[in-house]
């Protein structure tokens, strides 16, 4: 299979997904039920206080003029790699992924099709348009790395990607079903993009080979990464405090490395092609 028709694949079913964890967030009692559990459950004391208070430092980092910026030093990095096709799959991504979460934002609050939104504390919250511009963000920066940039862009992008995501719901602003939503909105734009982009380069299909596996020291930080999870996880009650929060802030650390490196590999894929074919 053609890595521009993986990427499609991948597209669609990203769409899919997020029209998925809609359905059950705000279509069924358990998904009301968990997203609301999910929130934090004690917000005294010191450790709190510095908790979100580096959270908010996070969050502010997605602002009005991130996009444009992030927009146009993607743009500059394809362009140096004589790639125009990158500079407007990066530009194309940000643009739309964002747009959309934020039409589909007010659209679907205001409809609440399935009801849902007259349960939730925060209402009209999904997607996530903080984690959509976060997950836009470290998608674009994966697609228009150099090839030997890629596996640790990933992992950078991806850690980026998380901590906007534990921070939003740390401090309340969104559930952690509108983080995962705002991701896939991210995700599908990304590699609707890049398919489109590479569908252009690709003359002839290679014989199937194993994808290359990244370089040891990325498979050394994501080990890492695993491993500080599963501490949130075993940590003692009494000091976390917090029951499906820390369960949540895990999965969503776990979908944000997942997607970007996840594109890593698929990428990869192409760099197998003659040098002309490469993405």
């Amino acid at each position: 299979m053609s890595t521009a028709r993986q990427l499609t694949r991948i597209a669609v079913l990203a769409a899919l997904a997020c029209a998925l964890v809609y359905v059950v967030a705000l279509g069924t009692r358990w998904g009301l039920r968990v997203d609301a559990k999910a929130l934090p459950g004690s917000t005294g004391g010191i450790a709190w206080e510095r908790a979100h208070a580096a959270a908010r430092r996070a969050v502010h980092t997605i602002s009005v003029a991130t996009i444009p910026v992030g927009a146009v030093g993607a743009a500059l990095v394809a362009l140096r790699r004589q790639r125009r096709d990158l500079a407007v799959v990066a530009i194309a991504t940000l643009a739309g992924a964002n747009l959309t979460t934020f039409i589909l934002k007010p659209l679907l609050g205001h409809a609440d099709a399935l009801g849902g939104e007259a349960s939730r504390t925060i209402n009209d919250s999904f997607p996530s348009g903080h984690a959509t511009a976060a997950m836009s963000l470290a998608l674009v920066a994966v697609v228009v790395s150099p090839r030997r940039w890629r596996p640790w862009v990933a992992v950078a992008a991806a850690a980026y990607a998380a901590t906007i995501g534990v921070a939003l719901v740390l401090r309340f602003d969104h559930y952690p079903s509108d983080v995962v939503g705002g991701y896939l909105v991210a995700t599908a734009w990304a590699t609707a993009m890049a398919a489109i982009a590479l569908r252009h380069r690709e003359h002839a299909v290679p014989a199937a080979a194993p994808l290359p596996m990244p370089p040891r020291g990325t498979l050394l930080i994501a080990l890492g990464l695993v491993i500080a999870a599963a501490g949130l996880l075993a940590a003692p009650a009494r000091h976390l405090d917090h029951g499906v929060f820390a369960v949540s802030a895990v999965a969503i650390a776990g979908i944000a490395l997942l997607l970007p490196v996840g594109l890593t590999f698929v990428l990869a894929r192409g760099d197998r092609r003659p040098r002309a074919q490469r993405p």
